[in-house]
């Protein structure tokens, strides 16, 4: 089972929301991660997908690959602030 259909399963869970934070607290700590998180977004575009995020580095590699319901806020404390 691959790490997308684990986040997609845990969402089928609760009642689906229009819009989804994800982590009410914490990060992306793997590329593969942030890549799972946006495959399931672009699996429901009906819902929107948000995170606050420190992982600049992984944010642009990803960026040409995420869903436009898929949106990430740059958090201030992390390696990579400069970016």
């Amino acid at each position: 089972m691959l790490m997308r259909d684990l986040i997609d399963i845990s969402l089928m869970m609760v009642p689906e929301k229009e819009l989804v934070r994800i982590h009410e607290s914490g990060d992306f700590w793997i590329e593969t991660y942030m890549r799972a998180w946006a495959m399931v977004a672009a699996q429901r575009p009906k819902q929107k997908f948000y995170a606050y995020t420190k992982s600049l580095g992984m944010w642009l590699n990803l960026h040409n690959q995420l869903p436009s319901n898929f949106y990430l806020t740059a958090s201030y404390g992390g390696t990579l602030d400069y970016l």
